[in-house]
């Protein structure tokens, strides 16, 4: 009788976990443990449903029924699953996938000799995770691509997996991956019931070393965060670079007028130098199929490859002749992480440059056949056939990140607008209206870099409106970076070159300053303005501060400044703001930002340029002719207000006017 009355006490340890009152559970239900609980109950046989079951081999594994192995974790609306069609390749009987364990899934077909080996996360000892990988059933090349990208660094992937201890996790079969999501850190809990096809393989992504599991965990957990598979469809790089990492991705045309003349004057490739030496992440693309597949030379459209490595040789200087008439050879390392798609090339694994120019073999071991799956490419070559730079900027100690929330409120019938009122940028008719946007307080005590990055919430958070549509914003979001001491001096008054700083509006997820802004403690306090484009456009926003010295940000406090004193504006206080889809990126990205109209993302010779037109205009519509003494005269009184004094003597002196 004492034996059978001490079976009827809850177990100690369940006890401890879930809390007295939770300790029987009468009917199913989802509880919340942490990785180490369930770990924990399952290495104590403890059968806990439905978290825990017993399963076929006599042991305990962990069953995820947050995101069961059914229908709606792969399909948006499983009751109507041949309307997936970015899961065209799926059959047409759903009940045709199956959801296997690892050691279930069949490794035949995938050429790999399994023997005594089991499947596992990725290697424990060895610091190379397998490279290579293969798309499945799902049109997410884009997600894949990213992780490419990211396994060149295997420490970020290993970072990825939360409280991973082997063999503990695979023989339970649980893993907790953590995202950037909305402005932090999110983890995800899952089991390793993965979809696969009736012949026991793989359904959607994996490595090509089927055996590491770390693709297919983190696109299932990718796949939770979000709500089923189908929803993986349709992305960009950058936004799976900013989930993997939480740096600061941007996105190069080499179409672009100011990329392709940074590509002609030699400033791109010193930006992908340095990137690699920083340790970010690049990537490149052949987003624009131009013509026949031989022009490529064995590169394939539409994938994304990893830059890896770079060489700049003075040919002269290690004895080898002249290359193209040049005695400076730039080489860039790409990695091929597909199964198709090798560079064949000049200076590719089989080229003949090799034998021609040994020196630069052994410099860039090439000597024998190389690393497997990568490649080189003379930088003629790469900016001729890319079109497309990924780029993603890791920040590293000292770098620190200050994260702040707030919100766009739609202005109400209130004569005057309340704190945090989405008013958009200053207009001629309402060039005060701009202060009432959010604002950020910033101090410093020490000369610090700084990166601000301004994000609104992913739109496939709206999967469940029926108008939504992959990457689409409605909101075109940008800010704005102001001494305090000038907005109170000056208000509505102020124009763009009073500004520290300024983003373009753009009608995407997060936008970021194209250079590293250097912030003083002489001009501190600082002002962060957080605006939409369109007035009233109420949400969500998170502004991420990366810094490497200590600050202080206070937000949602209104700086006081004289309304009235903008009465006397006849035009728009700053220039017409048109949201763009893509970011421009600025070859000072690394460097320190200069004089006032630097800092507004122009140089003083570009902003002259549009003022002499408008003032010439202006002079001939009142004046009926294009008197270049009163154009001047307009462009002194408009320009020199926005100009430091030093620029002001430069302008007097090439006008004449400084005897």
């Amino acid at each position: 009788e004492e034996e059978e009355e001490e079976e009827d006490e809850p177990d100690e340890f369940l006890k401890t976990v879930l809390g007295p009152e939770e300790a029987f559970i009468e009917k199913p239900a989802v509880i919340r443990l942490q990785q180490p609980d369930i770990l924990e109950l399952c290495n104590r046989h403890v059968t806990c449903e439905p978290v825990i079951f017993k399963d076929t081999d006599n042991e305990y594994r962990y069953y995820d029924a947050e995101f069961p192995a059914e229908e709606q974790s792969i399909f948006m609306d499983p009751s109507n699953p041949s309307a997936a069609v970015q899961l065209a390749a799926l059959d047409d009987k759903v009940q045709n996938i199956r959801w296997l364990r690892p050691f279930q899934i069949s490794y035949d077909s995938l050429e790999v000799k399994l023997g005594t080996e089991r499947p596992k996360l990725y290697p424990k000892d060895s610091q190379v995770i397998h490279p290579h990988v293969c798309m499945g059933a799902l049109a997410n090349s884009w997600f894949v691509g990213a992780l490419a990208m990211l396994v060149t660094r295997p420490e970020l992937v290993r970072k990825l997996f939360v409280g991973y201890s082997s063999p503990s996790c695979e023989n339970c079969g649980i893993f907790t991956v953590r995202f950037y999501k909305n402005g932090k850190w999110v983890n995800v809990t899952v089991d390793d019931r993965l979809p696969a096809t009736m012949q026991g393989n793989f359904l959607f992504s994996r490595s090509q070393k089927g055996t590491e599991l770390w693709l297919p965990i983190l696109e299932k957990a990718y796949a939770k965060l979000h709500g089923c598979y189908e929803l993986l469809y349709q992305g960009s790089v950058q936004y799976a670079l900013k989930d993997l990492t939480g740096g600061l991705p941007q996105k190069l045309k080499f179409s672009d007028p100011d990329v392709e003349a940074r590509i002609k004057n030699g400033m791109l490739w010193k930006e992908i130098v340095q990137l690699l030496k920083s340790e970010s992440l690049v990537g490149c693309a052949i987003q624009n199929n131009r013509g026949a597949r031989e022009r490529y030379m064995g590169l394939e459209p539409l994938q994304c490859y990893s830059v890896i490595d770079s060489k700049e040789l003075d040919l002269v200087e290690i004895g080898e002749k002249m290359h193209e008439r040049d005695s400076i050879l730039r080489l860039l390392k790409i990695r091929n992480p597909w199964p198709k798609g090798s560079w064949t090339g000049p200076w590719s694994p089989k080229s003949d440059r090799w034998v021609e120019y040994d020196r630069v073999a052994s410099l860039c071991g090439q000597e024998g056949n190389g690393e497997e799956g990568s490649f080189w490419m003379w930088d003629q070559d790469f900016f001729n056939l890319f079109d497309t730079l990924s780029i993603c900027r890791i920040f590293k100690d000292p770098w620190r990140c200050t994260r702040m929330k707030g919100k766009w409120f739609k202005p109400t019938k209130s004569p005057a607008p309340h704190r945090g009122t989405a008013m958009g940028p200053p207009t001629s008719r309402e060039p005060a209206a701009w202060l009432s946007n959010p604002q950020f307080h910033l101090f410093v005590k020490e000369k610090t870099p700084c990166v601000i990055i301004l994000s609104q919430r992913d739109s496939r958070a709206h999967r469940d409106d029926p108008s939504w549509v992959p990457n689409s914003y409605e909101a075109g979001i940008g800010f704005a970076v102001a001494k305090m001491s000038t907005v109170v001096e000056k208000g509505a008054r102020m124009r763009k070159s009073d500004l520290i700083a300024f983003s373009h509006f753009r009608k995407d997820r997060d936008v970021s300053l194209p250079f590293t802004l250097q912030l003083s403690p002489a001009d501190s306090p600082y002002v962060v303005f957080p605006m939409t484009h369109e007035k009233g456009m109420a949400g969500e926003f998170f502004l991420n501060v990366w810094h490497k010295k200590e600050i202080f940000i206070r937000g949602g406090e209104v700086v006081l400044v004289d309304e009235a004193a903008g009465s006397e504006l006849d035009e728009d206080p700053w220039e017409e703001f048109v949201p763009q889809e893509h970011e421009e990126f600025d070859p000072d990205m690394f460097g320190q930002v200069g004089s006032s109209s630097q800092r507004a993302g122009t140089t003083l010779k570009e902003e002259v340029k549009p003022t002499v037109s408008q003032a010439m205009a202006r002079s001939e519509r009142k004046e009926g002719g294009g008197d270049v003494f009163k154009a001047l005269l307009t462009l002194c009184s408009e320009l020199g207000p926005r100009l430091s004094m030093e620029e002001r003597r430069s302008l007097a002196s090439a006008l004449g006017l400084d005897s």
